[in-house]
């Protein structure tokens, strides 16, 4: 029994029973890979389309920081222009009293 294991005994005798078993296992392996790398690329284009998706739909914060000094800024400047008019009204009317 020992003897057929490396034995010609398969294959017109130019392969053995252990050669057959390696190489069913080794087209097993081969078979299973290609599986596992034709189902990634659709993984891979899922995970894609999702950071498009949130790169589009996402929160610049860098953005969002330099709008809310342009609108602080506005606010003080609108302030200012209030505060002169404020004066302007008040120097006004304490003429005409």
């Amino acid at each position: 029994m020992a003897e057929l294991q490396t034995k010609g005994t398969l294959l017109e005798s130019s392969a053995s029973y252990q050669d057959m078993f390696a190489s069913t296992v080794s087209g097993v392996g081969i078979q299973t890979r290609q599986a596992e790398a034709s189902a990634e690329p659709p993984g891979t284009l899922q995970r894609q389309a999702e950071q498009a998706r949130n790169a589009q739909s996402g929160v610049n914060l860098d953005e969002e920081a330099a709008n809310l000094l342009k609108y602080q800024q506005a606010y003080q400047a609108t302030a200012q222009v209030v505060a002169a008019a404020n004066e302007v009204f008040s120097t006004l009317l304490s003429i005409f009293r």
